[in-house]
């Protein structure tokens, strides 16, 4: 059933891409050579849209054609907690079904995360209409091709290409470049001359279902404005049919970047949230006095006790983080990679949090309450060795609170 969906071995060339002609994903993209091949067929193109299917895009497609998805079902979360988080793609409204499922027909590049084993199991179900003359995957070798492309070549591409990054992270991404020390660790992705602007999701991306025209307008005008010819989306299930319009309409490449620029910032959350996201893509480790500088600047908006909420959230992070390139899920305890590194990493970033960041805002609503929460994660994850003694007794003390307001 499945390849009866996808004719892979005929796809074509699309238009945009014909200088450099590529007879299919399956021919072209083995292995090491994926990456390569789809560089070439970037760098070739005068516009291109690329798109990814993840796990939670397939499951909103899937049960917004079934019609079992209520918006109901997936509130979009406003609790700065590590035990909080977005359940699924939140940011998708069942009124995006449509718009989203022909954005993935029409796109002349789709990865389809095939290295996922919901993917894998499940595509099959979806009722769809998908061209047969562009590139896709056709397995867990071919998939995941960008955040291994940023890895590897987009320190050279930013060089001599014109490029705009339109996502949460944006704002925060354009904050680290301002710091040399941000740059040193950065160095193997960021070159230091490149051709790079960045513009914020309309109101951070809270709504992005409601945002879309102002989102799609505001993209337009920097390209118009500054002549871009590549632009990388991370607009959760938006980004689909972004890419796809800017693509058509401006003649330039745009890219549904996913989660990749929060591994490029190294940051546990995903915009101005103040909850862990739901996975965390990892490149490189920032300080975290590094990182809650950049915060601070980027999301000037944040209350104090929000601010706390996110420098918990890295500190978490530094505690899951492996290999450069993994992605790790922030409710999965496996995630948790407690090596010397790790721990080294943690301690140094535990300490500037103690000594630095906590005086800071000594006093201000709510703040304790975010210091509590980092430790009860710490101990339910079996780090209390971590914690110094007087906030052990702090948990101690909110213990007894809690049993005595049952």
């Amino acid at each position: 059933m499945y390849k009866k969906c996808f004719e892979l071995t005929k796809t074509k060339t699309p238009e945009s891409a014909k200088d450099k002609p590529m007879k299919s994903v399956a021919e072209a993209m083995k292995g090491a050579n994926a990456v390569q091949s789809f560089d070439s067929v970037l760098r070739n193109a005068k516009n291109l849209s690329f798109l990814r299917m993840g796990d939670g895009e397939l499951r909103f497609l899937l049960e917004s054609q079934d019609g079992t998805r209520s918006d109901d079902d997936y509130p979009i979360n406003s609790q700065s907690s590590l035990s909080s988080g977005v359940k699924g793609a939140a940011a998708n409204r069942v009124s995006d079904y449509k718009r989203v499922l022909k954005a993935y027909e029409c796109c002349d590049f789709l990865d389809l995360h095939l290295h996922v084993p919901f993917v894998r199991d499940h595509l099959e179900l979806l009722k769809w209409n998908r061209r047969n003359d562009g590139w896709q995957s056709e397995g867990a070798h071919d998939s995941r091709i960008l955040p291994r492309w940023f890895l590897t070549h987009f320190h050279d591409y930013v060089v001599d290409h014109n490029c705009l990054f339109c996502a949460g992270e944006a704002p925060l991404q354009k904050a680290l470049l301002q710091d040399p020390e941000y740059k040193q660790y950065a160095m193997k992705i960021w070159p230091e001359k490149y051709q790079a602007d960045f513009l914020s999701l309309p109101n951070f991306g809270r709504n992005l279902s409601r945002d879309y025209d102002e989102m799609l307008q505001s993209i337009a005008s920097a390209i118009q404005q500054n002549n871009y010819d590549t632009v990388f989306v991370g607009a959760s299930g938006l980004a689909k049919p972004l890419c796809v319009e800017l693509s058509e309409k401006y003649s330039v490449k745009a890219l549904d970047i996913g989660s990749v620029l929060r591994a490029m910032t190294y940051s546990a959350t995903a915009g101005d949230a103040t909850w862990p996201a739901n996975h965390n893509p990892f490149y490189f480790s920032v300080p975290l006095p590094v990182y809650m500088k950049a915060t601070q600047k980027a999301y000037s908006h944040l209350e104090p006790y929000e601010l706390i909420a996110k420098a918990n959230a890295q500190l978490c992070f530094d505690l899951m983080h492996g290999e450069s390139g993994q992605t790790f899920r922030t409710s999965a305890s496996k995630s948790l990679t407690a090596n010397q590194k790790n721990l080294k990493v943690f301690k140094e970033n535990y300490f500037y949090y103690i000594e630095k960041l906590l005086p800071e805002f000594k006093g201000y609503d709510k703040v304790e309450a975010q210091v509590v929460d980092l430790h009860w994660w710490l101990k339910l994850k079996g780090f209390t060795r971590l914690i110094p003694l007087p906030y052990r007794m702090s948990l101690l003390l909110d213990q007894v609170k809690r049993l005595l307001r049952r």
